[in-house]
């Protein structure tokens, strides 16, 4: 799963046994690989729930997001 074109389209909280192992608390994150609409569901706890959204929010100098905007530079 290469990180361009990445894109989270949907989060929300697991339902019933869907994701037991994760326990209470539990979300399900579906990630979509553009162009080609691959996606992939990814059930995760909270924490790392916020780590992932983290990870593809963040990008390197020029970094072009699909359909938002370029990255920012860091100092």
């Amino acid at each position: 799963m290469p990180r361009r074109g990445l894109s989270c389209a949907e989060r929300r909280h697991a339902g019933v046994g869907e994701f037991p192992e994760l326990g209470a608390g539990g979300q399900v994150v579906r990630l979509v690989q553009e162009p080609d609409g691959e996606s992939w569901n990814l059930g995760l706890t909270q924490a790392s729930t916020t780590g992932m959204l983290s990870w593809l929010e963040a990008a390197p100098p020029g970094f072009q997001h699909p359909g938002g905007a370029p990255g920012r530079d860091r100092v």
